[in-house]
């Protein structure tokens, strides 16, 4: 089980050189948890990475998907759309997974 991101890394570094595609699976997050780390993760890559575009923006996976209008609550899209305006990133509107919502295109 690891912890945190230190420990992929180190364990990352143990099998690199194996002839095989390392890989975790992660676990244990509640949804909620999981929409946290999620913004988290988004607002910190699209404040330092270099992009144009936010491409399949407020993707979910599929058996959270139906739940996007309670999980993508204000206060969560609005942190990625503050960054995404202050960094001058254009939303991606989605035909294929009909993404984002109305509501946040609106915004």
């Amino acid at each position: 089980m690891l912890a945190d991101d230190a420990e992929v890394y180190a364990y990352y570094e143990e099998v690199k050189g194996f002839p095989f595609i390392p890989g975790v699976q992660g676990e244990g997050l509640s949804d909620e948890q999981y929409m946290e780390m999620l913004v988290d993760q988004t607002v910190k890559i699209l404040s330092n990475e270099p992009a144009d575009f936010f491409a399949n923006s407020f993707f979910l996976p599929g058996f959270l998907a139906p739940r996007f209008d309670t999980l993508w609550t204000p206060e969560r899209y609005g942190r990625v759309l503050d960054v995404m305006e202050k960094n001058g990133i254009a939303l991606e509107i989605s035909a294929r997974y009909c993404i984002p919502n109305e509501v946040i295109i609106r915004e």
